[in-house]
């Protein structure tokens, strides 16, 4: 794998959240009281995160996509759409990872939405550790 910079974030998003009840992507982050509004979500937050580590962000949503498209834009991401998410989340992998190509990069940080963000230097040092790597390493894993 080259080691150049051009490395994408990908957040897979595409899950129903069924047994959440509703989508775990527009959960408030950081978490506030009932009633507050909140600051951010757990999409938006990680889409920020992102985006200070990497050249682009893309979001991959499923039947959700109208609901996080809005957040995705508002942050300055792209959303592709994975047309069957319930093939599981592998598929949504497949999907950003092909978009994270056809966009000319060749390198990217792969999270599922429903998780709080890193830390900045836990992603700082992943992607320094990814580049210092030899050219046959193909993964970082924190």
């Amino acid at each position: 794998m080259p080691q150049t910079a051009g490395i994408c974030g990908v957040i897979l998003a595409a899950g129903e959240s069924s047994r959440m009840g509703r989508d775990k992507a527009l959960l408030p982050w950081p978490p506030v009281a009932e009633g507050t509004p909140a600051v951010n979500t757990f999409l938006g937050a990680m889409i920020d995160l992102l985006q200070q580590h990497s050249d682009l962000v893309i979001v991959v949503a499923g039947k959700n996509v109208t609901e996080l498209e809005p957040v995705a834009d508002a942050h300055g991401a792209f959303t592709v759409t994975n047309p069957a998410p319930e093939r599981g989340q592998f598929s949504s992998v497949q999907v950003g990872l092909r978009d994270v190509l056809n966009r000319g990069r060749d390198a990217a940080f792969l999270v599922p939405v429903d998780r709080p963000p890193a830390l900045p230097s836990t992603i700082h040092e992943l992607r320094a550790a990814f580049l210092a790597s030899d050219t046959n390493v193909w993964a970082a894993v924190p």
